[in-house]
């Protein structure tokens, strides 16, 4: 059986690339190994208990290896939560409702994957941990903000909605898809999604307070 060193040796021997400076190629496997090493200490152990050593131990790598790639745990772990942020689309559809029911599919998509089950467990360790929910809103949140903004702005443009802000108007919508899915115990269904979008259309209609 081969040992850790040696397994960390032929991958890093299969690249797909090699980084600019001409020193030896990065390999994608071994990025992944120890994306998914972070994640599983992270739902096991939590974010404070989890350490470097302990992620190259687990991914079969040596600690030169990881502090390559990543220089420090936030740094890490903040590619890690970047690894779970949804894919999520943004087709000009044509309507705000089209727009939402477009995105909230992709969301329920995203939920019921594996990665779907991962996210789950770093929120609810974010409760527990102002650092690890820190890192969460600055990789996770932030481009569904940038996203929403677009939605926004489209309907604005089509006279739909008055201009809104596109950080609550992802509280609203992104909120209802995970109380759904974190406290019901179900993903948003096509039939969910259906009733939902023609509420927001409506709360998004009334002007901001300001």
């Amino acid at each position: 059986m081969r040992g850790a060193g040696t397994l960390e040796e032929t991958l890093e021997a299969r690249p797909t690339s090699r980084a600019s400076t001409g020193g030896r190629p990065r390999s994608p496997a071994v990025d992944r190994a120890l994306i998914a090493a972070t994640l599983a200490i992270l739902a096991e152990e939590g974010y404070a208990r989890l350490s470097m050593a302990g992620v190259a131990k687990r991914a079969g790598v040596s600690g030169t290896t990881l502090y390559r790639r990543w220089p420090s745990k936030e740094d890490l772990v903040g590619a890690a939560l970047a690894s779970l942020a949804p894919s999520l689309s943004c087709p000009d559809t044509g309507t705000l409702a089209g727009d939402l029911t477009a995105l909230l599919t992709d969301m329920g998509g995203a939920l019921r994957s594996d990665s779907g089950a991962l996210l789950v467990g770093v929120i609810s360790e974010t409760l527990r941990n102002p650092d690890l929910g820190r890192l969460a809103r600055d990789r996770l949140c932030a481009p569904g903000t940038s996203l929403m903004a677009t939605i926004m702005a489209r309907a604005a443009a089509r006279g739909e909605i008055p201009p809104q802000d596109a950080d609550l108007a992802r509280n609203l919508v992104a909120g209802a898809a995970l109380h759904r899915h974190l406290i019901d115990g179900r993903p948003p269904t096509p039939a969910f999604i259906a009733d939902l979008v023609p509420m927001i259309v409506a709360a998004l209609r009334v002007p901001s307070a300001d």
